[in-house]
């Protein structure tokens, strides 16, 4: 199951009430996608690893492009070489790249700093430090 429907949701959460509008849109992003689905994961007795993961993973991916786009602000204006950088890094399907865009416009617009989203990652990687190590790399 693909992830980008819940970043969508996220971005829209993300765009009317900041990080904690983007965990609930990401919440909401992901109900929609299980019933677009038809609930198969209910259905077949799979469920809460999975969704826990997949969950983990969405607020993750959300977390990483803000902090790329407050990485990308840092030193003033983000530059059309931090874009390409960016989309270098991240494969994202075309069609969600609008999605995956506003988030990252929307970040890099908003006074929050990193913090916020570097300890969200932390914590939900405490135990997982190769993650960390990764993101760092």
């Amino acid at each position: 199951m693909s992830i980008w429907g819940k970043v969508v949701g996220g971005v829209a959460g993300f765009a009317m009430g900041g990080p904690l509008g983007a965990l609930i849109g990401g919440i909401a992003g992901h109900m929609y996608d299980q019933k677009k689905a038809g609930d198969e994961a209910l259905l077949s007795g799979v469920g809460g690893a999975d969704a826990q993961n997949e969950a983990r993973q969405v607020a993750f991916t959300q977390a990483v492009i803000v902090l790329a786009a407050k990485m990308a602000k840092s030193d003033g204006a983000v530059s059309k070489d931090e874009i390409l950088a960016f989309r270098r890094m991240f494969h994202v399907p075309p069609e969600d790249e609008a999605a995956v865009g506003k988030l990252f416009n929307e970040a890099r617009k908003d006074a929050t700093g990193y913090e916020p989203y570097a300890e969200q990652i932390a914590m939900m990687f405490t135990r997982e430090p190769a993650v960390l190590e990764e993101l760092l790399a």
